[in-house]
């Protein structure tokens, strides 16, 4: 009895041990993106200084995950292995209630149904929604792009603006 009750501790704390190196894998690929972004930035913003730490820490965080993927990797199979164990040690649980089966009232079923479709119209409007902040993103991003344009070119954005509105004055 005692032995399996330290399988189950392992499988517990091998799953544990799975969760952290995936978090910590997970933090250090964001880590990396992060870093590959400002060594792209400082590099069109032309301050070198910047982009060789941008690069480093880069660099840091891509050692970071060569180092975590193995241990991802082998803490998995552990868990699988683990697992496998104590599945063999343990007869499957059945209960009376799992023999039985269970018809569901008509009125459960329209029930379920209608939620159902509550369910698809609001994803349907989540999707909109989305689709709508994605549009909405873009289109600042180009802004804030031409803003960057404009600053580099001495302009600033309020005359751009003004620009824009003669134009529009000239079409009229």
């Amino acid at each position: 009895m005692d032995a399996l009750i330290n399988l189950r501790l392992a499988v517990s704390n091998a799953r544990t041990a799975q969760t952290r190196a995936e978090s910590e894998l997970m933090q250090a690929i964001a880590d990396l993106q992060k870093w590959e972004e400002r060594a792209r930035l400082a590099i069109e913003k032309d301050k070198p200084e910047l982009a060789r730490a941008a690069v480093f820490h880069k660099l840091v965080c891509e050692g970071q995950v060569k180092s975590l993927k193995p241990i991802v990797k082998a803490n998995i199979e552990t868990v699988l292995r683990l697992e496998s164990q104590l599945a063999s040690w343990e007869p499957p649980k059945q209960s009376a209630i799992s023999s039985v089966r269970v018809i569901p009232e008509p009125s459960l079923i329209q029930q379920l149904q209608d939620r159902k479709d509550l369910l698809a119209k609001k994803i349907s409007k989540l999707t909109t929604l989305l689709f709508e902040v994605r549009l909405e993103y873009q289109t600042l991003k180009k802004e804030i792009e031409k803003n960057s344009l404009a600053e580099k070119n001495h302009e600033t954005f309020s005359d751009l603006e003004l620009e824009k509105f003669k134009i529009l004055l000239d079409e009229l």
